[in-house]
């Protein structure tokens, strides 16, 4: 009987989850890895997120203080959130399907810090049914956090016994060549190792069940064609998991990859890496080589493309080898805050990337980021009325603190900050649902005004497509709100309870001289800049 490893992807709890993102491509690398090593052990994949359904579960004591905003069912055209869930397997299900395993080494992602304590659900179900096998986890948060799970224990017991830092094939590969050989491993912590990445299998995608993977109606499958990224973005963690040298594969290798994805079924390929388009010339080599082979296959690129890197040239490129939809990420319109940030100001670039993408035929969707320290309610609603005045879909951020980021280290103890999770967990809190932090130049009540007011002008987006006119029914609701100075969740059955409203937000939206021209989508119809009326409310 073969040695068995298991490898599993815990279940998500939160007010929404992106079920086209949750696809363990982490996990298939490592499958894929041992394999190649270790032919003779047996490696079965469980995804506990995708296997299983959403279902509403008891609203967290530590989001007490967010009842307020999303704590009510809303049937408007801009609602946001209304119920705490979990997405995927139940803990019993979970166990049920595990116990016909005996396996010597279980490992567990740790991916997103927020989730950190369903990577813990899993660590104590496995050491339950499991008592003899090791426990080990790798992810984002288990390299930037690890005694956040190194230290967890149930009845006296640690639950983990290993968290490997970094790219964890090579260190993993390790682990079980040492376990195998009898060795005793203290517990505690695993330097990952930077892979060749030249040398890398593909990932192992065996061990999925595709029809829980859908794009469209297509099964689909994660694809990075490098690792890290050249910028150094305050608010992001990729270097603590990958490092600083960005590293890209070979456009042979890359051409292997979707070729055998093909060969499986496979009808979309979603590109997640943090940077696709940094070497432009290679990029412009591998979209090529793509458009010649004509596949049956689209692509996409989920996880966002900069702006910068792009030309017409290769959005020409992009939209014949089968991309239909950009996603953007502005991140704010004011130089100050770019700066801030450690990232790039090029407006008008960005602007002119929009309209090429746009006369294409490109779907796009643009993100900013709300409530990071330093900004301004004014240089928020400058970003939202910049978007709405572009052909997008509008895609507001609310901020959280990370570990593992630069933005952490600068802002993680600083005092002029209002944090809700203080008294707490900060882990649990480092989500965007959570609307975590305020400053002396906005508060909570700001957040989410904003981050409802883009819902509001993307659903005048569409009634723009459609061609409305401004008296039209479509726009009432919205309307309303703005002039009011009111917006309400609203049932099923007509029942509706008033919400938080920044009358300072919308006054910067919508007041003299401030109104933004917004633009369609799908179109470049507009209405006038004299749409949206001045707030009343003082």
């Amino acid at each position: 009987m073969k040695k068995t490893i298991l490898l599993i992807q815990p279940p998500v709890e939160d007010f929404y989850a992106t079920d086209c993102r949750t696809q363990p491509l982490g996990l298939c690398y490592l499958s894929a890895a041992i394999q190649k090593r270790f032919p003779e052990i047996q490696v079965v994949l469980y995804d506990a997120v995708a296997e299983g359904k959403k279902r509403n579960i008891p609203w967290p004591r530590e989001f007490s203080y967010l009842k307020k905003y999303y704590g009510y069912s809303d049937n408007s055209p801009f609602k946001l959130f209304h119920q705490y869930s979990r997405f995927g397997k139940s803990g019993e299900e979970i166990r049920e399907a595990l116990e016909k395993y005996s396996p010597f080494l279980v490992g567990i992602s740790s991916m997103f810090t927020a989730y950190y304590r369903q990577s813990l659900e899993m660590a104590e179900i496995c050491r339950d049914i499991f008592p003899e096998a090791k426990i080990v986890m790798g992810g984002n948060h288990a390299t930037v956090a690890p005694n956040s799970l190194l230290g967890a224990r149930k009845n006296g017991q640690c639950l983990v016994d290993y968290v490997i830092q970094g790219e964890g094939e090579a260190a993993l590969a390790n682990l079980v060549d040492r376990l195998s050989g009898g060795e005793n491993i203290p517990r505690g912590i695993l330097p990952g190792q930077t892979p060749d990445i030249h040398s890398l299998p593909h990932p192992d995608i065996s061990g999925l069940d595709f029809q829980h993977y859908r794009f469209k109606g297509k099964p689909m499958c994660f694809l990075v064609t490098s690792r890290s990224c050249p910028y150094r973005c305050s608010f992001c963690g990729i270097h603590a998991v990958f490092g600083g040298k960005y590293r890209r594969r070979k456009n042979s290798d890359i051409l292997g990859e979707i070729q055998q994805r093909v060969a499986q079924g496979i009808g979309h390929i979603d590109i997640e890496d943090d940077h696709f388009s940094a070497s432009k010339n290679e990029t412009h080599a591998l979209l090529d080589e793509i458009i010649a082979r004509n596949w049956p296959i689209t692509f996409s690129a989920m996880n966002g493309i900069v702006y910068w890197s792009l030309d017409a040239d290769l959005l020409y490129k992009m939209k014949k080898a089968g991309f239909e939809s950009l996603n953007l990420s502005l991140v704010s319109t004011d130089d100050k805050s770019l700066g801030d940030a450690n990232r790039l100001s090029r407006l008008d670039e960005f602007a002119k990337v929009v309209w090429q993408a746009f006369e294409m035929g490109f779907l796009i969707t643009a993100y900013f980021i709300i409530g990071r320290p330093g900004q301004t309610v004014g240089e928020m609603v400058a970003t939202l009325r910049f978007l709405a005045s572009l052909p997008v879909l509008i895609g507001a951020s609310p901020y959280y603190l990370c570990p593992g980021t630069p933005d952490f280290e600068k802002f993680g103890s600083d005092p002029a900050l209002t944090r809700a999770s203080a008294k707490y967990d900060p882990l649990f809190s480092a989500r965007l649902s959570a609307m975590d932090t305020e400053t002396g130049e906005f508060n909570r009540d700001d957040v989410f005004t904003i981050f409802k007011m883009s819902r509001v002008i993307n659903h005048m987006k569409t009634g723009i497509d459609r061609g409305y006119a401004q008296d039209h029914d479509f726009f009432k609701s919205a309307v309303g709100a703005l002039s009011g100075g009111k917006w309400f969740a609203e049932s099923k059955t007509g029942a509706k309870v008033e919400l938080p409203f920044s009358a300072d937000v919308a006054r910067k939206i919508s007041g003299p001289g401030l109104a933004p021209n917004i633009c369609g989508y799908k179109t470049k119809n507009r209405l006038p800049v004299d749409f949206l009326p001045v707030v009343n409310r003082q």
